[in-house]
C-alpha cells in the first residue's frame, strides 16, 4: 500500500523523446484491470460496485482522491478526514 502510494505521487513526467515501446509498456500498466484478479463472481462484483458508488462516504474519498487533497487537514471534510494520512 505504501510503496503504490509513493509511485503514484512521485512519479516521473514523461519525457518528450519516448520510444514507441516504452509507450506500449507504460499504457499496458495504467491499463492492467485488478478486477479480474478478484476472487469473486461477475454479479457480486457488480454488486459492490453498485453500493460503492452510492456510498457518500466513498464518493467524498474518490473526489479527493482523483481532485486532490486539500493543504490543509483541517479543510477535509471530517467523514473522509481518517484517509487524509495516507
Amino acid at each position: 500500500m505504501f510503496i503504490v502510494d509513493t509511485l503514484s505521487r512521485a512519479h516521473l513526467p514523461l519525457s518528450d523523446h519516448v520510444s514507441q515501446n516504452e509507450l506500449k509498456f507504460i499504457q499496458s500498466v495504467e491499463e492492467i484491470d485488478m478486477t479480474r484478479h478478484l476472487a469473486v463472481t461477475r454479479e457480486r462484483l457488480a454488486d459492490f460496485q453498485g453500493k460503492t458508488k452510492n456510498d457518500a462516504v466513498l464518493h467524498q474519498l474518490k473526489q479527493a482522491i482523483e481532485l486532490g487533497w486539500p493543504e490543509s487537514r483541517k479543510a477535509v471534510p471530517s467523514e473522509i478526514c481518517a484517509f487524509y494520512t495516507y
